[in-house]
């Protein structure tokens, strides 16, 4: 028997595991910017975005010294820090 809709969602979501589903507008120059980007890097925007994604933070993180409060609140386990007065 054939599918409904619904159980051809859910198992497309199975199949996509942990990822993280983005819906959204951006404004028109960062949409040409990231088309001029793609095809430049022949990528899909997909792929692009990940790229871009995990660049910005591995440069973040490099700003970073490894377990202080900044890292921690960064990377949510702590709240944010102030400095005592």
């Amino acid at each position: 028997m054939a599918k409904t809709a619904a159980e051809r969602q859910k198992a497309y979501r199975e199949r996509r595991g942990q990822d993280h589903r983005l819906n959204l507008y951006i404004a028109a120059d960062a949409g040409a910017a990231l088309a001029r980007l793609c095809k430049l890097c022949r990528l899909p925007q997909r792929e692009m975005l990940e790229r871009l994604i995990l660049t910005a933070e591995a440069d973040h993180l490099q700003t970073l010294t490894p377990d202080s409060p900044e890292w921690l609140e960064y990377h949510g386990q702590i709240e944010a820090w102030e400095p005592e007065p």
